[in-house]
């Protein structure tokens, strides 16, 4: 944790060190190392515990199944746990990080998007971070879930440049705490800001728009974020596991077995949780930003298009602040899959193995997932570990919606097949 203060002493109080990394090749570097080994082991770890199988992912949303559910609460818990502790030695650092305590959509808008984004990844019976790692592992519909995703943002974008779906909502009054990023800077971080509103530099900068965390409500107004944060993340430990008593990862993998699917028992999913609440952390000082995944496709297509499509010129990948996400998810989580499938022996995996998805629900819901992702700001990881391990109240309520999106659709879709 002392080691990590320092780098992010080193790294500023706002953008982590992707933005200092071109005037250095070395930081440039070890930037790069950082995020695709990050990426590696949460690949590896999303192969190990099955996630990557569509329906072990598909059948916790008719709870068939409890390993995604075990494995998002032991990284959520860990998470949060991880930022307390980096927010008792690095408080200014840790906060400049807390992007999703910003009021970036509204509520209104977070929900749909995460309904949506729920729908979709029932539907693909995969995520937009466990995508690179389903097309590493050779998972037969990846492809097509990847080419819907690609299309779900091209789709957002066109409909960003004519009717704006960014727009934050009106900044509150200035105040001590709102005063660590600006409007301005937020909104040209996500492409939000028009280049003609672009403010002038010499100009006083505004006020940061309106957020709401838990440790602003009720009975924790008289606590920190770091104690909130450790005490909210033992608390999710705990319930992961009382999860995994009730229902241990062996019977969730012997189903399989029984019917004539040969996945393999695996790692335990409370034990995946674990990296990935330490890799967020790492991400923190790194990149200035917590986890995430769907930027990375709004990324290539905004540069696909030049930037040429009004208001997506702030995605176009010029700097590496801009590819990060790419080398961490399509580069080190892609890797981590395919070299634990490889290792193991179970690499592309017939249709004897597992059950796959159509083609089409793959198409349709990469679409609908990416789409809503882009709508509400953030993934599964965005707003559903990083922003709910930052205490946003719009986050929580946002993974709430992805799983109650997912649940609805998949007892429909069970019913149905």
């Amino acid at each position: 944790l002392q080691f990590l203060y320092l780098i992010a002493l080193r790294g500023g109080m706002s953008g982590g060190l992707t933005e200092r990394a071109a005037a250095s090749p070395a930081l440039a570097a070890g930037c790069v190392a950082a995020l695709l080994g990050c990426g590696f082991l949460e690949g590896f770890l999303f192969q190990r515990v099955r996630m990557v199988y569509p329906e072990v992912f598909f059948d916790q949303f008719w709870f068939g199944t409890w390993v995604l559910m075990k494995v998002f609460l032991s990284a959520v818990g860990c998470s949060m746990a991880c930022q307390g502790l980096y927010a008792m030695h690095a408080p200014d650092a840790c906060d400049a990080t807390r992007f999703y305590k910003h009021n970036q959509r509204g509520l209104p808008r977070t929900i749909t998007g995460c309904l949506a984004l729920g729908c979709g990844m029932a539907l693909a019976a995969t995520g937009p971070t466990m995508l690179p790692a389903a097309v590493g592992a050779g998972i037969p519909h990846a492809w097509m879930v990847l080419l819907g995703s690609i299309a779900g943002a091209f789709v957002y974008i066109v409909l960003n440049a004519f009717a704006p779906l960014e727009a934050p909502p009106s900044p509150p009054p200035p105040s001590k705490e709102n005063g660590a990023r600006t409007l301005d800077y937020e909104m040209q971080r996500q492409g939000a800001l028009p280049s003609e509103l672009k403010r002038d530099p010499s100009a006083p900068a505004a006020a940061a728009p309106g957020y709401l965390t838990l440790e602003q409500m009720g009975p924790f107004k008289r606590y920190t974020y770091a104690q909130v944060a450790l005490f909210c993340g033992a608390g999710l430990w705990c319930v992961a596991g009382i999860l995994e008593f009730i229902v241990p990862h062996g019977d969730d993998m012997d189903r399989y077995v029984k019917n004539g699917h040969r996945i393999k028992n695996g790692w335990p999913p409370l034990l995946a949780g674990i990296p990935i609440g330490v890799g967020q952390v790492i991400l923190r000082v790194v990149t200035g930003d917590g986890q995430g995944g769907s930027t990375s496709i709004h990324n290539w297509v905004a540069t696909a298009t030049c930037g040429l499509i009004p208001r997506s010129e702030g995605y176009v990948m010029t700097t590496l602040g801009r590819w990060w996400q790419t080398i961490y998810v399509w580069g080190g989580t892609t890797l981590g899959a395919y070299v634990a499938a490889v290792a193991f022996d179970e690499y592309a995996p017939g249709t004897d193995e597992i059950n796959a998805t159509p083609q089409w629900r793959g198409f349709v819901g990469g679409a609908l997932m990416l789409f809503g992702a882009r709508l509400a700001g953030g993934c599964t990881c965005g707003h559903g570990i990083s922003g709910v391990a930052e205490l946003s109240v719009h986050s929580m309520a946002g993974a709430c919606a992805i799983f109650g999106g997912g649940i609805a659709t998949g007892l429909v879709v069970r019913a149905v097949a």
